[in-house]
């Protein structure tokens, strides 16, 4: 439906901001038609339906994948046994996901 507002409650957000990766756990993404609207800890608009995607990674405005999700946004953290064909983002930045 063009036009509604979508709200996704996510259990982490990576998100592009300032030249830099920003990670912002238990985030809500706010999209309305192709468009995001919001991006933050909270949203106190009306929204025609909500997502519940609070064991998820989201990634809004995620174009290009090879570059965007090659390598890890939180680089002090590391994967156990890394792999650049086996990438579990969950992990990288949100390790007690399983």
């Amino acid at each position: 439906m063009a036009g509604e507002r979508t709200r996704i409650d996510a259990g982490v957000v990576v998100a592009f901001q300032d030249g830099e990766h920003r990670i912002l756990h238990d985030g809500v993404v706010v999209v309305e038609g192709n468009e995001i609207l919001h991006v933050g800890r909270g949203f106190d608009g009306t929204v025609d339906r909500t997502l519940d995607a609070r064991r998820m990674l989201v990634t809004p405005g995620l174009i290009n994948t090879h570059t965007h999700l090659s390598k890890c946004a939180a680089p002090r953290q590391k994967l156990p046994n890394p792999s650049p064909h086996h990438l579990d983002a969950r992990r990288c930045v949100r390790p007690d996901l399983r």
